[in-house]
């Protein structure tokens, strides 16, 4: 009886450690997540320029990879789309009811658009 008692306190601690150490981890994960988000599209301010302004400056040997010139992520229902320089360009309403699993996924990790024309019929899809 006892052995078992000792047992089953072992099992929960070993549980209960199991799920510290997950917590952590994902907390770390979002975090990292969320800090690469800021430097690349916000937060950053003058990091985002002198990133901007030194890519703008080299020069690729092959001219035909196209480079985005606006990206969309999603953020607390709104999709926000910034420029090439990490500046705001404007602000989309999501409708989250009618985003699947997969394009809020996507989203939040955010989209690349090449054109202007890409990015005005993305947000045709969602306007009114």
């Amino acid at each position: 009886m006892e052995r078992s008692r000792f047992a089953s306190g072992m099992m929960a601690f070993f549980v209960f450690l199991v799920l510290v150490v997950s917590v952590l981890t994902m907390s770390l994960c979002l975090g990292i997540k969320r800090s690469v988000k800021n430097a690349v599209y916000g937060a950053g301010g003058d990091a985002v320029q002198a990133v901007a302004d030194a890519q703008d400056t080299t020069t690729s040997e092959n001219t035909d990879i196209p480079k985005a010139i606006f990206s969309a992520i999603l953020s607390e229902g709104q999709i926000y789309i910034y420029d090439v320089y990490g500046k705001l360009y404007g602000t989309v309403n999501a409708h989250m009811e009618f985003l699947t699993e997969s394009d809020r996924v996507l989203l939040s990790d955010g989209v690349d658009f090449y054109t202007e024309e890409e990015l005005r019929s993305f947000v045709n899809d969602f306007e009114e």
